[in-house]
């Protein structure tokens, strides 16, 4: 459109056509902008936390309560249902947890924990009940 218009003005053949190039380019930058804020405004990019629960039940002294997971504390002992996912490294304090840990390492075979073994954060229980000690 451009060489086009050019040729016209500068043989004077024609008008040339170059606001209808302005106004192309306008609306072409005009919908970039717009394309950019809608992505922004989707975008996906979130860390692996953000992904684990906000909040977990706590057992102390015999009584449940909830707690947000970021003030959990080393020894605080948490109660984790089935199909949650665990919220941080603890030890196994009760129960038998059958742990998927699909979710951190892809692995689709749930893995069997007793009493006093370790488990990772980000595993999902797949059985009962369990009571875990946090680590850190």
């Amino acid at each position: 459109m451009f060489s086009r218009s050019a040729f016209e003005i500068l043989t004077e053949v024609g008008v040339g056509y170059l606001d209808s190039l302005a106004g192309l380019i306008f609306f072409l930058l005009i919908g970039k902008w717009y394309q950019g804020k809608t992505y922004r405004a989707l975008s996906f990019d979130r860390d692996y936390k953000s992904y684990f629960p906000l909040a977990v039940t706590t057992i102390k002294n015999a009584v449940e309560s909830t707690l947000l997971a970021e003030n959990l504390k080393p020894a605080d002992t948490i109660l984790v249902w089935n199909n949650e996912l665990i919220p941080t490294d603890a030890i196994l304090s009760k129960g038998t947890a059958l742990i998927d840990y699909s979710f951190i390492t892809g692995e689709a075979d749930a893995i069997t924990k007793k009493v006093g073994d370790k488990v990772y954060a980000g595993g999902r229980q797949t059985g009962g009940p369990i009571e875990l000690t946090v680590l850190n």
